[in-house]
């Protein structure tokens, strides 16, 4: 291979690795590879002595030259001894001294020998030949290839051989321990279906807003982009442009087809840029569309990666090329770079170009979800160490024999030089991407959901004059308010503090309110955030460190058609790397006594299990929850199952916890009291009430009888559940009146007389007024209160039918009565802090609000969700919860909702807004390097990312 070939594979391969293929784009993480361009290409093809090239020969020769010395240490020290040691500096021109010195003193041949071979070797000049260059670019190029794939740094599968042996680096005294690709690296969730998008075309100093607006055909425009199965509304028409503060917004709605970009093109010449121009030369060639368009299944997720977004991307040169077959020779359009940056020489065409690649971005996002390194120097540093022995000195007998030859020193030391310096420059990017997704984001807005009985009356009218929020409640509600009297008959009709803002977004009305409510904290009920989770639970650290009593989390299963974005194929790789980022945060919110419930299904159960044991907390069991609706497949088992892990810091048993058992008992336990004994009519009472209080005692009529004791039971028959032949199960049950044997099941009694007998012992056995009739089983609500909870749930409710009385869609969702059961039971009798990172439509937030009104209790929710669905489904289910806890075709059952509630609801800045913010200023040069100054949110900060070589 020629020294052109490799150094050009060796530079080509740095170039896609530092993103210059997409040097073009200027949007989201792009943004921090242009802040660093220009240096980095100089670096790469530059001559100057900080460059690839010259830093590669300088180091050559420098590494040549410590060779020699260290074959002279022994002619050193020899000529030490007559205090001639200066000659070894120029050992050709003292060459006879210094051999008249050897010949002279010697001690005997064989030193002779050594010295004399010393120095004539010392006199030759070591050859930097092309092919041991060639051997060190090769060994960087080969280097870089196993750790770098695609945009992200890690073990991929060239290095797949190498990346088993980092076990014994992270052996803490287990058998096996829990290895995976991504390990060490954050999980960037991409910021898909951008609902905005603000951009400035710099050549025309214009800014641009792409924006999604809801009219009546896309109001669940939400659901649609996320949801692609059940809804034909995942494409983008054009609405309008409008003006505002400056801005041009482009507006659309979610149609079944798009606007061509052809169209939209010539609609933002013709209307914004008041161009009479003629588009047709840059938009088509030969009839075709030059721009791409959005095809029907350019959302779908394949490999995991989004299946469109490439096909829509098209890059400067090609889109010359096309151009320019419209174009008479003289005016042939070129790319011309000016600062760094490439352009074209044709203004509109750098216009049609630059709005594209934003419109791309809007339609679609990034193409898939990606990482950041949490300490990229480090694993870099590891493992050129490892490729060092491995690769350049693996011959371990030469070493062991002290005969490796110089080449081999010289090509080891060179690679480590010139590869340390590749690693600084990867490393600060790294670095400075970790600094930006982990710093805590600004609260973009901050706003409460509260139901009106928590307003005093004097606001009243101010509320009725608010249009936008009586159309709210007409929206959400299906109530029209009108009146005072209307206002004051729906006390928990749910205001929201938004509908209140004034043009320059103070909020006095707002402000007036909340002031007035002692302890607004103490008395909020729920917290929604909307936010990508991770930012979400970085924000509330601090806050609510060990005081989550629950965390309950259903996460996005990884299937092959579950959306979930996995890098390079690494799919159970990327899934556990998204996993571990949140929970660890998540852990570190949970309490001493505290729960964390995760649910999961067969694609990631043991990842998950193995996951959750290295976070040192006690694992209770494994929940199986039975959904009683097999799901019929083309072969093997019909599944009708999922897994809920649950771990835990207690070290008691989980008692279920059945709060409608509860309320009953307390029910029971009042009317006892207030009666003063139980009596015939605090019997009546209490099956009455059990009668007409469905919602409270969860449908259940069965426990509607008090015993003398003041015990709630049903009865249920004594009879075997099969027939029985042993005769012990046919010897008589003695009635205790009586004293004759009672009336006998065909098949026996399905306990055996120790049993019988003990039953008869705690009065559970229920005997009629003589031995004709069959005696029955009490079976009491204190046993159902007080039972642990068992490994199988079995719980058939659909989550979807929930939503969907309420006139909401959403593609999943579990049942709400299964997460009473598991949260209720959770969080126990203790009114404490439910916390789900992953809130989905909001079935925990619902869950915490029925059992917060079944029993009175006072447990708060805080949920995260980053979709933008958050707005038209998550919220809305809360605010609907809290209205009616009775829904039915998108009716609600007035009168049936929760008084006193409060929600306080955030919107979170992200990762992807923080890169967008992000302005390059000047650098300046001091004595460790570069630094770069950038301005984000109003203020500078430092970034030294280039340091000198050494």
């Amino acid at each position: 291979m020629s020294k052109e070939n490799s150094i050009d594979q060796l530079k080509f391969f740095l170039k896609e690795m530092f993103q210059f293929n997409a040097n073009d784009l200027d949007f989201g993480i792009y943004r921090i590879y242009n802040l660093k361009r220009k240096e980095i290409e100089n670096f790469i093809d530059g001559t100057d002595e900080q460059c690839l090239e010259p830093i590669i020969n300088k180091t050559l020769e420098l590494v040549s030259n410590i060779e020699k010395q260290v074959e002279l240490t022994s002619l050193t020290a020899y000529l030490k001894k007559f205090n001639q040691e200066s000659l070894v500096n120029d050992p050709a021109g003292n060459f006879e001294k210094i051999e008249q010195l050897i010949l002279q003193f010697g001690s005997d041949d064989a030193e002779k020998e050594n010295l004399k071979a010393t120095l004539n070797s010392s006199t030759k000049e070591f050859n930097i030949t092309d092919e041991i260059k060639d051997k060190i670019y090769n060994h960087i190029l080969g280097y870089f290839e196993m750790y770098y794939s695609n945009g992200d740094f890690g073990y991929n599968n060239r290095s797949r051989n190498l990346y088993k042996v980092p076990y014994e680096a992270d052996y803490d005294g287990n058998d096996t321990m829990f290895h995976w690709k991504h390990k060490g690296s954050l999980y960037i969730k991409t910021g898909n279906s951008f609902n905005a998008i603000k951009f400035k075309l710099k050549h025309l100093d214009k800014e641009f807003e792409l924006r999604l607006e809801t009219n009546e055909e896309s109001t669940g425009e939400e659901t649609a982009r996320n949801n692609n199965k059940d809804t034909k509304l995942k494409h983008y028409k054009f609405n309008r442009f409008e003006e505002k503060d400056g801005i041009t917004r482009i507006v659309f709605n979610l149609s079944d087809s798009s606007t061509t970009k052809a169209d939209l093109f010539k609609s933002l010449f013709k209307d914004v840029f008041k161009s009479k121009e003629n588009l047709d030369n840059y938009l088509f060639v030969e009839g075709k569309p030059v721009f791409n368009d959005l095809t029907d299944d350019y959302d779908k997720v394949q490999d995991g990666s989004v299946k469109g977004i490439g096909a829509l991307r098209v890059n400067r040169k090609t889109l010359l090329n096309k151009v320019n077959k419209n174009l008479e020779r003289g005016s042939k359009i070129e790319i011309i770079s000016k600062n760094g940056q490439e352009r074209f020489s044709d203004e509109t065409l750098e216009t049609i170009y630059n709005i594209d690649q934003k419109l791309n971005s809007f339609y679609i996002g990034n193409d898939s979800d990606y990482f950041i390194h949490e300490n990229l120097q480090e694993f870099l540093a590891q493992e050129k160490e490892r490729y060092v022995k491995n690769h350049i000195l693996s011959d371990l007998k030469s070493i062991l024999d002290g005969k490796l030859d110089n080449t081999t020193l010289i090509i080891a030391k060179a690679f480590e030089l010139v590869s340390s310096r590749i690693i600084e420059f990867l490393s600060a990017i790294e670095e400075f991407q970790k600094k930006l997704f982990t710093m805590k984001k600004k609260v973009i807005e901050s706003e409460y959901c509260l139901t009106i009985d928590n307003i005093d009356e004097k606001y009243y009218k101010e509320i009725l004059d608010n249009k936008a929020q009586l159309a709210e409640w007409e929206n959400l509600f299906s109530v029209k308010v009108k009146t005072l009297a209307d206002l004051k008959a729906q006390p928990t009709l749910v205001l929201d503090t938004k509908f209140f803002k004034q043009k320059d977004g103070s909020n006095q009305f707002k402000d007036k309110i909340l002031s007035e409510i002692e302890n607004l904290d103490e008395r909020t009920n729920g917290f929604l955030i909307n936010s990508e989770n991770y930012q979400g639970l970085n924000t509330i650290s601090d806050r609510y460190n060990g005081q989550v009593n629950c965390i309950h989390i259903d996460p996005p299963y990884n299937s092959n058609t579950s959306g979930f974005l996995y890098k390079n194929h690494f799919r159970h790789s990327s899934w556990i790397s998204m996993m571990e980022n949140r929970l660890s945060l998540g852990f570190s919110l949970l309490s001493k006594v505290g729960d964390f419930l995760c649910h999961i299904d067969e694609n990631e159960y043991e990842n998950l299990h193995q996951l959750m044991n290295l976070y040192k907390i006690g694992n209770a069991g494994t929940l199986i929850w039975d959904k009683r609706n097999p799901m019929n497949g083309g072969s093997g088992l019909a599944l009708q199952h999922e897994y809920v892990l649950w771990n835990t810091n207690r070290t008691t048993a989980i008692n279920f916890r059945n709060e409608n058992a509860i309320v009953m008992l307390k029910m029971a336990k009042k009317l006892i009291s207030d009666a003063g004994a139980v009596n015939d009519n605090v019997r009546k009472e209490f099956s009455k009430w059990i009668s007409s209080n469905k919602d409270l005692t969860g449908g259940d009529k069965a426990y509607r009888f008090i015993d003398e004791k003041g015990h709630v039971y049903q009865s249920v028959s004594l009879r075997a559940p099969e027939p029985r032949t042993d005769e012990k199960f046919f010897q008589p049950l003695i009635h205790p009146i009586t004293k004759k044997p009672c009336s006998v099941p065909p098949n026996g009694f399905s306990r055996t007389p120790e049993t019988l007998k003990k039953m008869m012992d705690n009065d559970e056995i229920l005997f009629g007024s003589d031995e004709t009739t069959q005696p029955r089983q009490k079976v009491t609500l204190n046993s159902e209160v007080k039972k642990q909870m068992p490994s199988v749930i079995q719980d058939a409710k659909k989550g979807k039918s929930e939503i969907g009385a309420m006139g909401l869609t959403f593609p999943y969702n579990h049942s709400t009565t299964l997460y009473e059961k598991l949260i209720g039971t959770s969080i126990g009798e203790i009114d404490g802090i439910v916390l789900d990172f992953f809130a989905g439509s909001g079935t925990s937030g619902q869950a915490v609000i029925n059992i917060n009104k079944i029993g009175s209790r006072k447990i708060k929710f805080i949920l995260i969700e980053m979709g933008t669905y958050f707005s038209s489904i998550t919220k809305p289910r809360i605010l609907k919860s809290i209205f009616s806890s009775k829904w039915k075709a998108k009716k609600p059952e007035l009168g049936k909702g929760s008084n006193y509630q409060i929600i306080k609801y955030i919107v979170l800045e992200q990762y992807e807004d923080i890169l967008d913010a992000i302005e390059q200023f000047e650098g300046g040069n001091y004595s460790g390097g570069l630094i770069i100054f950038v301005k984000l949110r109003k203020k500078y900060y430092s970034w030294v990312w280039i340091r000198k070589a050494k």
